[in-house]
């Protein structure tokens, strides 16, 4: 149990933190480690509260700065709490693995650099994901690899903001945008999986993007019911180029809202 009141920071080239517990832990305090991995083990549930940061970087090196949360039971991400993993120079890796419910309503990020390759990872056990915060793989300088995997063994629910957009872009006013440095080369959008073996509700705050120079793809399948509630929204916007790929399947049903698609 690490309070709200307590940090731990520790700077090193290459340094690499693993906690292994058979309890199940509670992190609401700032685990921060530059050019370095981060990586959480629990035999149990894990829960990271609202005042939680978990941040791996790669300042100076070339290694591929990772975060990574394993519970064997619940995983809960709580609304506040920020796990990021970034780098100017080369990919970022975030990894999300739940046996149990996983529920992410706090912010996960993967900023990358000028290499291909960053990865947001979510994976939920035999009971269900959740997603009311904000994942983003964001190519911030020449990134156009950046991907997305959320995948669930039962039911999914997705009611945030999934960001995989192209190198030099920004959202603005809910839209992907050119950013202002011209120096930046703008990259094309990247690529966001979402599976469930069953159902696939998309609430009504949720947002989809993988825009970029060229549209990226974009896969939103139920193995039974997808359902998109009014307001949701799926957008890969070619800038420059053309728009991207779509596909949402339900194996059984297929229920769309008053959604907007780009």
């Amino acid at each position: 149990d690490v309070g709200d009141e307590s940090a731990l920071e520790r700077h090193q080239d290459l340094f690499q933190a693993t906690v292994n517990t058979q309890g199940a832990p509670v992190i609401g305090a700032a685990l921060v480690v530059k050019d370095g991995r981060i990586s959480l083990v629990s035999a149990a549930g894990m829960s990271i509260g609202s005042k939680a940061q978990i941040s791996a970087r790669a300042d100076a090196s070339p290694g591929v700065p990772t975060v990574s949360l394993d519970a064997g039971g619940d995983l809960a991400i709580a609304q506040g709490a920020r796990i990021e993993a970034s780098t100017a120079t080369g990919a970022a890796l975030v990894r999300l693995d739940s046996k149990g419910n996983l529920v992410v309503a706090g912010d996960v990020l993967a900023l990358g650099g000028t290499a291909a390759g960053s990865v947001v990872h979510v994976s939920g056990g035999p009971v269900a994901v959740a997603a009311s915060g904000s994942l983003r793989v964001d190519g911030s300088l020449a990134d156009a690899g950046s991907s997305i995997t959320i995948a669930s063994a039962s039911d999914l629910v997705l009611d945030g903001r999934i960001t995989a957009l192209g190198a030099g872009f920004i959202t603005q006013n809910g839209t992907a945008v050119p950013a202002a440095d011209a120096g930046v080369a703008l990259g094309d959008g990247g690529k966001v999986i979402v599976l469930a073996a069953g159902d696939v509700r998309f609430g009504s705050a949720g947002v989809i993007d993988a825009s970029g120079a060229s549209g990226g793809d974009i896969y939103l399948v139920a193995q039974r019911d997808l359902s998109m509630a009014d307001g949701a929204s799926v957008f890969s916007r070619g800038t420059i180029g053309p728009g991207g790929f779509l596909e949402l399947s339900g194996h059984r049903t297929v229920d769309f809202g008053l959604i907007k698609l780009d």
